[in-house]
């Protein structure tokens, strides 16, 4: 009987990065490092067991003589349905066994690439080991993770299967479903997962590219049926390329190689679920409808976000996301970053949209000080960020920051006597009450020098202590508000 495809022998250290069977244990004798120790003794003892190919402990050591361990423990390959259950049985009775006043023992099997804990009784495990079995026997899958809420016969479960290409995802699914209706479970959390460059080990398996699952997020409820948005899926995938996809009861995501896909993509969704909230979008354009459950928006609330992409959808834009009141773009240099925001500015933002930012590069817009230009603002004052922007492109890196309630920008010189080539770069552009960050290129931050432009004259900020004040902070500061002040 096939159990998938056969993976390479794994080491101790290789287990520890993430792959395995999970035991937690605490305190299990008087050593003082009771953690460390017990995940030195579930190492050992664990390995011995027929069927165990690796095992790697992570203490935790809470308080002296107790603490909490996790151990990591894969089995060999293609264990038969007994050789897993004897496996298991025998990893639960250590546990158990090995459980006192001041240690406790739990554990999680990793079997072909699928992890589920272990139970603290025998009974307990038959339904999991179950599921296990008939998705290990049942087709070529990476693995998954496989839960009893409550314990035998209490009527839930989840069911999370990992499939090796995006093109086997709906097949996955059809398995996973199969499973699932065969569970004895009542209520079931299902999924089907897919990467478009899968992870190795299957603890480090986080965010897919692709999903099916039958839990809305938008409601607290599991086991809707999305069989209106897989056949809508199925008809998109048939005609065209999908980069990445989220398919849930009631809400499709999908994100196309090509944008200029979107509108055929967005009419065939329309005609296999037209009941159901679609998100499309394509090339360089992503939608983040990350929220908290029963938060995420509809569609509808992106339509002003989507006109406004649209507008720099172009050569020198390399990213653009889009929240229902933000747009981020990320552009190919200050030139094409000064442009891109010009052309948001002129656009004329309309509501939700309350945050516009462009960075000049992907490190500029994660903010890292060393590099290019990042423009962020309201859209009622984002035409001016990017007057202040175009002025100190001699002065990079640069942030310039102003929202109706707020306005800084930092600039950076490459010594102090460029303090009278900013001040005459900025002073036609900088608005009253913005606040004034100046370092030197190389220097420590506490060189940097604050200032505040009030009424048209720029003044120091005064330190919050004696200590922080420093000779070059002083000169810097001094010769800008001199060079502004006249």
């Amino acid at each position: 009987m096939s159990r998938g495809r056969r993976r390479p022998r794994l080491t101790a250290a290789t287990t520890a990065a993430g792959v395995a069977i999970a035991v937690m244990l605490s305190g299990c004798s008087m050593h003082v490092d009771a953690g460390s120790a017990g995940a030195r003794k579930a190492e050992q003892a664990l390995a011995d067991i027929d069927g165990v190919r690796s095992v790697s402990g992570m203490g935790t050591n809470d308080l002296p003589f107790a603490g909490t361990v996790t151990a990591f423990v894969v089995t060999d390959d293609d264990l038969s349905d007994t050789e897993l259950r004897t496996v298991t049985d025998e990893v639960g009775r250590w546990a158990v066994q090995h459980s006192g006043a001041s240690v406790t023992y739990s554990a999680r099997i990793e079997a072909d690439g699928f992890g589920f804990y272990v139970a603290r009784h025998r009974s307990e495990n038959t339904p999991v080991l179950a599921v296990v079995d008939d998705l290990r026997a049942g087709g070529h899958w990476l693995g998954g993770t496989i839960s009893s809420g409550d314990g035998p016969g209490a009527g839930n479960g989840s069911i999370q299967l990992d499939v090796e290409r995006p093109s086997d995802l709906v097949r996955g699914w059809d398995a996973v479903q199969e499973v699932g209706a065969a569970s004895g479970w009542k209520d079931v959390s299902l999924s089907a997962d897919a990467w478009n460059t899968p992870e190795t080990t299957a603890l480090s398996r986080r965010n897919p590219d692709y999903s099916i699952s039958n839990a809305d997020s938008r409601t607290n409820d599991v086991n809707g049926d999305p069989s209106a948005e897989v056949a809508a899926y199925r008809a998109v995938t048939a005609k065209h390329t999908v980069t990445s996809a989220s398919v849930q009861p009631g809400r499709l995501h999908v994100h196309l190689d090509d944008a200029a896909d979107i509108a055929d993509t967005a009419a065939l969704i329309k005609q296999a679920a037209p009941e159901t909230a679609a998100l499309v979008d394509g090339g360089i354009i992503t939608t983040d409808d990350s929220a908290d459950d029963g938060e995420r928006p509809d569609p509808g609330a992106y339509v002003e976000a989507n006109r406004l992409a649209r507008t720099i959808d172009r050569p020198g834009v390399s990213a653009i996301v889009l929240r229902p009141a933000w747009v981020t773009v990320t552009a190919d240099g200050t030139d094409n970053a000064l442009s891109a925001a010009a052309t948001l500015a002129a656009a004329s933002p309309a509501k939700p949209i309350q945050t516009l930012e462009v960075g000049s590069s992907k490190a500029a817009l994660e903010d890292r000080g060393e590099d290019g230009l990042l423009l962020s603002g309201s859209p009622s004052r984002f035409s001016d960020a990017v007057d202040v922007g175009r002025e100190l492109t001699g002065f990079l890196p640069t942030r310039v920051s102003l929202f109706d309630a707020t306005a800084s920008v930092s600039v950076s010189v490459a010594k102090v006597e460029d303090a009278s080539a900013l001040a005459a770069a900025l002073k036609p552009v900088l608005p009253d009450g913005t606040r004034l960050a100046v370092d030197i290129a190389g220097q420590p931050v506490e060189t940097s020098a604050d200032l505040t432009l009030h009424d048209g004259a720029l003044s120091v900020d005064a330190l919050r202590s004696e200590s922080q004040r420093n000779d070059t902070r002083t000169r810097l500061g001094n010769a800008v508000r001199d060079a502004w002040n006249g």
